[in-house]
């Protein structure tokens, strides 16, 4: 039986590559498309690095930026409590000036009425008289 199974192969052609041994040109187009390979792999990270890199600067940037706009909105309404704080003193103060007017206009508006007071007493008193 063993001897029917090699006759039988011996019979059957095998395929001319399974036969022959690689040649030095298949192992080299072998290398060659391994090294192109492994080169687009390479070309495919280093893309991916760039690209990585250059979000994250893309992003530290905004970041600055959005930072440097907090910033300025704070100093802005900083300034805008300063000027309020400066306005309601400024208010005070023309409050206080129209109380003072009105306190003299009402001390000149009683001394008026005194003397009228006065007047009319004494034009009574030489009436009489």
């Amino acid at each position: 039986r063993a001897h029917s199974v090699q006759t039988q192969q011996a019979a059957e052609p095998a395929a001319p590559e399974a036969l022959s041994p690689p040649s030095a040109e298949d192992d080299a187009e072998r290398r060659r498309r391994q090294k192109e390979r492994e080169e687009q792999e390479a070309f495919r990270e280093e893309m991916w690095r760039q690209r990585d890199a250059a979000e994250r600067e893309a992003l530290q940037r905004q970041q600055q930026l959005a930072a440097a706009e907090r910033e300025a909105l704070v100093e802005q309404i900083k300034a805008a409590r300063m000027q309020q704080s400066f306005e309601m003193e400024m208010l005070k103060e023309q409050v206080a000036r129209a109380e003072d007017a009105r306190r003299s206009q009402q001390e000149e508006l009683e001394r008026l009425k005194q003397e009228v007071t006065k007047g009319s007493v004494y034009q009574e008193i030489i009436q009489q008289f």
